[in-house]
């Protein structure tokens, strides 16, 4: 039913449901042997993270000692795939890349064979067998409140922390804090998905102004890794001139971004959460 919750379906029933379907589409795929390697390992690597949006959604709602246990758990199986993943990522990056004929060859010839070699390593196996207890957590989930008071805190936290995200990344200008500004407004966004049915046209605008502002971010991240690679590859010298282009580039975004972002947290966090308690409180009277 996707990543949001259904008319009739109560707040803990559809977190659950939600987390379950996310990881059991990945235990399927990875035990499909027709299934698309890189397709499966990118929906394990995503389904570990609307999961771990989850449970920082209901983190004061449950066992605090479970809430630990349980974001350890699904951070460490999302790292079990990372390599994987970013190696191909940074491939595709590349081939999309205008770079001299000679280097784009040799730097895609060493970037499919990092890759080729981060699907060997990858313990799939360990994998299945993490998702495989990741779902019995999920199943064992109590929550000590219902309704919309279980995730109001936590949601106005998130738009709080994200906002100060936003303003300590530009007061520190470090690709470091903007991924990690990037990783608030991507939970927020996971957020607001599940609760975009108790007021679709509404918090439709809002997901889609919080999307571009993540991959924005997203893109800058990305020039940031391929700089990396680029000034690792022994040609590096003679590509000054794409490098340069890329920290532009880069920078151009992190302007776009502040933009963005100033529209996107521009409400008060008490406004914010008020704001998403009425939407809720409408939907359920008219269910």
């Amino acid at each position: 039913m996707g990543y949001r919750i259904k008319n009739g379906e109560t707040l803990q029933t559809a977190l659950q449901r939600i987390s379950l379907e996310l990881l059991e589409t990945s235990l399927g795929l990875l035990n499909d042997p027709t299934a698309n390697r890189d397709v499966a390992i990118h929906e394990v690597r995503k389904g570990c993270k609307k999961v771990r949006a989850v449970l920082w959604l209901i983190r004061d709602e449950i066992d605090s000692k479970t809430y630990r246990s349980d974001a350890l758990h699904f951070r460490n199986l999302s790292a079990l795939v990372a390599p994987a993943r970013d190696s191909y990522l940074t491939v595709l990056a590349v081939q999309n890349m205008e770079l001299p004929a000679e280097v784009k060859a040799t730097l895609l010839t060493d970037l499919k064979a990092t890759y080729q070699q981060a699907i060997a390593d990858a313990p799939l196996e360990s994998v299945v067998a993490q998702l495989q207890e990741g779902i019995q957590r999920v199943e064992s989930w109590s929550f000590k409140k219902q309704g919309f008071g279980m995730i109001s805190p936590t949601l106005k936290r998130m738009y709080k922390r994200g906002k100060a995200r936003m303003k300590f990344a530009y007061r520190n200008a470090t690709p470091e804090n903007f991924h990690a500004w990037r990783k608030h407004v991507k939970y927020l966004r996971y957020h607001l998905q599940i609760l975009q049915p108790t007021a679709d046209a509404l918090l439709g605008g809002t997901i889609q102004q919080l999307d571009e502002l993540g991959d924005v971010l997203g893109r800058a991240n990305d020039l940031y890794e391929l700089k990396h690679n680029l000034f690792a590859h022994p040609q590096a010298v003679a590509l000054e001139e794409v490098l340069n282009k890329l920290e532009s580039e880069q920078l151009k975004l992190y302007r776009q971004a502040w933009a963005m972002g100033q529209r996107a947290y521009a409400e008060g966090n008490q406004a914010f959460v008020e704001r998403m308690r009425e939407y809720w409180n409408v939907w359920v009277s008219a269910s």
